[in-house]
């Protein structure tokens, strides 16, 4: 496996990671709820930086999916008076 074909593996990981998270919502309370998804907002935001510079195709699918885990994150917060 190449670097590249590493780094796109390590992207499409902590995509789904973060698609599974969000599924997961109706089934945590909202602070749990809430700190999983602020956690694989870090993780995802970490595994961009590092494939940034390599890999366009994916960065727009990561942006598209930490932007709506940054909408549900501030809908949670919202309900939750944060």
């Amino acid at each position: 496996m190449t670097t590249e074909d590493a780094a796109i593996a390590k992207l499409d990981q902590a995509i789904a990671r973060l698609e599974s998270a969000l599924t997961r919502l109706s089934n945590r309370t909202d602070g749990e709820a809430l700190h999983e998804l602020e956690g694989e907002n870090r993780r995802l935001s970490d595994a961009l930086d590092s494939a940034r510079k390599e890999h366009k195709d994916l960065e727009g699918r990561v942006v598209d999916v930490s932007g709506r885990l940054d909408g549900v994150i501030g809908e949670l917060k919202s309900v939750l008076g944060s």
